[in-house]
Order: C-alpha cells, then structure tokens, then sequence
C-alpha cells in the first residue's frame, strides 16, 4: 500500500511538472494579437525619414504578445523605439520580414486591379467565341475535301455547295476579324493599367513586423506611441525667387522636392522636414581644425542602405530625386517587364500612354550622388498642413516657408564683352534663414530669367541675383578715331588708344550702374603700361581692372572714356587690340 501511495506521489509530481513546461511552451508560443496602426507623422530627413505611428490596445492581465503589421521592409532595426504608459512593462522587441502577407494595397491599385480582373474575363469570353469560329471554319474546310472528292455530283449541286462555303467563310473571317480587334483592344487596356500599377509601385513587397511582448499589472487600455528610421526617402531644397518693379523686398519661397519609396504610402500625415540624421551618432562631439582653406560647416552622416556605421567625417551625399533607379531599357524588354504573364507576341503595345511614359524616362540611373553642405545646426521644419506623398518613387512639392527678403538693385555692365545692361538684385538676410543648398527658379515680373544655385558653403552676408538683360539701358563701346596711333622712340616703340563708352537710361526713374573695363598689364619690365585717361574710374593696378559707379537720370546719356599707352621694343610683337569673335554654326542647303 505504501508502495502504491508513492508511485501515486511520484506520478503526481510528474503531472504538475509536465503541466508547467507546458504552459510555459504554450505562453512562449503564444499567437500574438496582430495590432493594426496609421502613420500620424513623419520626420523627412534629407536622407532617410523618421516614421511615428500610434494606437490604443486593450491588453489582459499578465503577458501580452503583440505584433505591429504592414511596416515598411526599409526600416533600421536599431532605431525601433516603443512607448507606453508606467503601468506597462516592455519586455521585448523584435522585428522581422514577413514574406506570405503582403502590403494592402490603397484604394487606387485596388481599382486597377479590379478593372484589370474584367477586362481579362472579357478577353477571355472573345477569345472562347473566337476559337469557336476557328473550329466551324477548320470542320467547313474538312466537309469540303470530302463533299468534293465525291465523283457523283452535278454540276448544279457543286455550284450550290461552292456558294454556300464561301458565303460561310465569309461570315466566319468577318466574325473573327472583329473578335481579334476588340481583343487587341482589351489587350492595349490591360497593358494600360499594369503601366499605371507599375508607375504606382504596386509591385508585391514583404512587409516588415514589430514584434513586442509587454507586461500589465491588470487589464488595462493603454496607448502606444511606435517610432523607426527608414531608409529611401528624402527631400532636395528648391527655391522659387521673385522680383517686381524695383520693390524694396524681394520674394523667396522655399520648397522642398520630397520623395517616399519605402513600400507604404504615407496618407494625410503631419510632416516636419529636417536637415538632421536621424542616426545620428552616440558618440560625444568633437572639435577640428578650423581651417579657413577648405568648408567648416558642420557635416552629417551617409544614410547607406544596409550599412548605418556612423563616419563623422563624411559629408551627406545628396540623392537627385527627379530621375530614376534604372536605365532606359528596350521597348520590347520593358514592355514584357511591365505585363509579365499578360505579354501576348502578336500585340502592338505602342499606347498613347507608353509613348508618354517612354518620353518621361531618363537615359541614366536615378541615384546620383552629390556633396551636400547643411547649416551649421540642425533645422526642423514644422509644414502647417497635412501632406500625402505617395510611395511612387515620384518627386512631391512641398512648401516651406516663404520670405519677403531687403533688396537693393543696380545694373551691371562689361561692354567690352556684352552690350546689354544686366539687372542685379543684391539681396540680405540669408544667413538667419537655415537654408539648404539648392537651385533657384528666378523670376522677374512673373517672368521666368533662368535658374541659379544657392551655395551655403560661399554665401555671404548679400547675395545678387541677375534678374537678366533690360533693354531700356542701352551702352556702346567705340574707340575713338584718331586716337590710336604707333610712334617710334629709338629703340622702341609707343602705341596709344582710346575709347568712348555711352550709356543711355531709358527709363522713367534714375539707375545705379557699375561698369566694368580693362586695361593690359604686364609682366615683362621692358613692357610699359601707362593709364592715360580713365575718367574718374577706379583702377586695379594688379588687375588692370576700371571701374565706374554711376547714377544715371531718366533718360540721360553718361560719356566715359579711358585710353592707355603702351611702350615696347620694336623687335617684339605685342598684341594691343582685343577682337571678340563668335562661333556660329552655318546650315547649308544644297
């Protein structure tokens, strides 16, 4: 009986011992509750992006097993930050890439692929009645050769049956005919919106998931704040500049060229653009040389794609954003890219939308890379609307912020060179804006001039801005006759000459203009160069550089001449006469 009692003992022990491993397996292999959430807002990084979803979850007493779902593939494990209330204890969190579900398609792609889905159910409905067709039309073809291998027919009856095989081939060529153009049609629409799907990236990606176990004392609703850094994805400064009627203030806009490419469309977010790193590094700072010969603005890290060591002495590389992540590929080559499994030989894909698709592709890939300055520190801004910028590979414009900058104009003036004035816009206050390097769309009266480049690497305190040519001030350059001569002086030789420059201001108001001349110089010391006549010009004598600021009233003429000498030995040649020449290209008909 004791013997019995401990084998029950023993058998018990077991029991319970069996019963707690298994439910620590069973807690450990626990499903976790899938937790869908919507990116509230994003931080846009020159490179890479820095994503903030949030959600509320109702969690049970004791361990809970979460998952986050429909994550970009694209983000950097290292910088998953989870947050919740005190109540709550993080256990730990892992990700991992999910390859069986994909990323939900939006509401567009579903669309297309609906109306993908009818037209194939349609090409296949004409297919089926064009095989109809072309089996009545092989059995015709086989009735025939047996009808007319018969040797007792008349003549009469041969008429009949010739009449009738024609007159059904007839019907049944027309009919297929007809088929195979509405199915080539249907074919062009198909090829239509996989182009658009394929503009649209609606390729199946995996999807990343965030794992997290979390521990509550009681059974609670608590709220979750998710953050992470993805890669691919940017922004490139763009500025719009404006100038109109000589005003005192000039308009600056400040955009941005954004671009998402990370697999999941970023919808209505609050978006703040940052010319930090968001990996940046967790070392302290440290200073170096301050070297006035090379740029001392402070540099960022290279966000690399699977690579995020940090190098601090690695300046950002700048993506180019308008082009594309490919080469231009053959029609053909593309066009099966495109459809796939829908590819069919016989069908002319050359659709009004692929020639404009072909058109917009670039010859070369989009990832080219360029040596970025950024301020000195960190600038974050706050974009006060809610913006969507798709995930499309596709560059979206965003507004920054607008300025209404000082400006001063005058007119600048190389007539030796250029006949035309040019009207230059000296603009202050640019150092207190956090600008980004980038161009400048400028614009004079709403008047497209051309496009410039901000350099915050060479910006001074005034920038100017050639607002382009005003043919309201007109200049000429003459020399003057009789002026020019050569003369001997024993063993030498003295060449003089002069010219008159005149300046008309055509306008209703006075100018400041600045024009600029030249006289040679020399560096060999039995060459002599005298300034004759400079009329109040100042003059570089390293440069040979003269200068004239002038103000010029309402039409007005302005008279200014220079001339020089110049003296030499008369065994040398010297070349005293500057002759501009232009290259033009000649078309010769024949």
């Amino acid at each position: 009986m004791k013997n019995l009692f401990q084998i029950m003992k023993t058998i018990t022990i077991l029991l319970l011992l069996c019963s707690f491993f298994c439910s620590a397996l069973l807690a450990q292999n626990e499903a976790p509750t899938p937790i869908k959430t919507n990116i509230h807002a994003v931080k846009l990084h020159l490179q890479g992006a820095e994503v903030m979803r949030k959600t509320s979850i109702n969690l049970k007493a004791g361990r809970n097993h979460l998952v986050f779902t429909n994550l970009s593939a694209k983000l950097y494990d290292q910088t998953i930050q989870v947050s919740t209330n005190k109540q709550v204890k993080v256990i730990s969190v892992t990700s991992k890439q999910n390859f069986i579900e994909r990323r939900e398609a939006t509401p567009r792609i579903k669309r297309l692929n609906d109306s993908l889905e009818v037209l194939r159910d349609a090409i296949d409905l004409l297919e089926n009645e064009r095989g109809s067709y072309e089996e009545e039309q092989a059995l015709l073809k086989q009735n025939r050769s047996m009808k007319s291998s018969q040797q007792n027919l008349t003549v009469a009856e041969l008429q009949s049956m010739s009449e009738f095989y024609r007159k059904r081939n007839f019907d049944i060529n027309k009919n297929i005919t007809r088929l195979t153009k509405k199915i080539t049609g249907l074919n062009r629409q198909v090829f239509d919106h996989k182009l658009q799907l394929y503009e649209l990236n609606a390729d199946k990606r995996a999807m990343a998931e965030i794992f997290l176990v979390v521990e509550a004392a009681t059974a609670t609703s608590t709220d979750f704040d998710l953050r992470y850094v993805v890669s691919d994805a940017g922004w490139a400064a763009i500025y719009d500049l404006e100038a109109s009627n000589f005003a005192s203030t000039i308009n600056l806009e400040y955009r941005a060229l954004t671009y998402n490419n990370t697999g999941v469309d970023w919808n209505d977010v609050e978006l703040t653009l940052s010319t930090g790193d968001p990996l940046q590094s967790m070392l302290q700072p440290r200073l170096s040389v301050w070297n006035l010969a090379g740029s001392s603005s402070y540099q960022i890290n290279t966000i690399a794609t699977v690579d995020i060591s940090v190098n601090n002495n690695a300046p950002i590389q700048q993506q180019v954003i308008q082009e594309r992540n490919y080469y231009k590929l053959t029609e053909e080559d593309e066009i099966k890219t495109i459809l796939g499994e829908d590819f069919e030989e016989e069908i002319d894909y050359n659709t009004t939308d692929f020639e404009r698709y072909r058109e917009n592709q670039p010859d070369a890939p989009n990832i080219v890379l360029e040596t970025l300055e950024v301020p000195e520190f960190n600038a974050d801004f706050k974009i006060e609307k809610p913006y969507t910028i798709p995930s499309d590979r596709k560059p979206y414009s965003v507004d920054i912020k607008r300025f209404d900058l000082p400006a001063t104009y005058k007119y600048y003036a190389v007539p030796k060179l250029d006949k035309d004035a040019f009207l230059l816009a000296q603009v202050v206050g640019w150092e207190d804006l956090d600008l980004v390097s980038g161009p400048i769309n400028i614009y004079n009266n709403e008047k497209y001039i051309g496009q410039s480049r901000l350099s915050i690497d060479n910006l001074s305190d005034t920038l100017a801005v050639s607002l382009g040519r005003d043919p309201k001030v007109v200049l000429s350059r003459k020399k003057v006759k009789g002026s020019s001569k050569k003369v001997f002086l024993g063993s030498s030789k003295k060449a003089t000459i002069a010219y008159d420059i005149v300046v008309r201001n055509n306008h209703s108001k006075s100018i400041n203009i600045e024009i600029l001349d030249q006289v040679p110089i020399s560096s060999d010391k039995d060459v002599v160069i005298t300034v004759d006549e400079k009329t109040g010009a100042g003059y570089d004598e390293k440069t040979g550089l003269l200068s004239w600021n002038l103000v010029i009233e309402p039409t007005q003429n302005k008279s200014l001449n220079f001339g020089f000498s110049i003296k030499y030995p008369k065994d040398k040649q010297v070349k005293i006469e500057y002759k501009k020449s232009r290259k033009m290209e000649q078309r010769r008909y024949f």
